[in-house]
């Protein structure tokens, strides 16, 4: 009675040579992916904790526009009493602030 290797139940040298090698392969990517996920969850964290930041400096920004933007209302000088050139430079500066604040936005 002949026997083929399939019906013993091992499988032929070159079979077996291409399993392990598809295995291999196999392995080695699921490693690479292991890695670049913990990259990516590194850099994640890093991300998370630079929005953090900017959401305090956003938050801070704004409250210090509000705390001048109240100064400015209840200013008692009257816009009048302001030299031509003083307005002007005020002006400037008033627009430059509000151009930063809409980057930071």
């Amino acid at each position: 009675m002949d026997q083929s290797p399939t019906e013993t139940g091992t499988l032929p040298q070159g079979d077996l040579r291409a399993i392990e090698s598809g295995l291999r392969s196999l392995w080695e990517r699921a490693k690479r992916a292991g890695e670049v996920i913990t990259e990516l969850r590194v850099e994640k964290k890093a991300l998370e904790a630079k929005v953090e930041q900017l959401e305090s400096e956003l938050l801070r920004i704004r409250q210090e526009l509000e705390a001048r933007e109240q100064q400015i209302a209840s200013a008692t000088v009257p816009a009048a009493s302001f030299p031509d050139a003083e307005r002007d430079i005020l002006v400037r500066k008033a627009k430059e602030l509000l151009v930063k604040l809409e980057a930071y936005l």
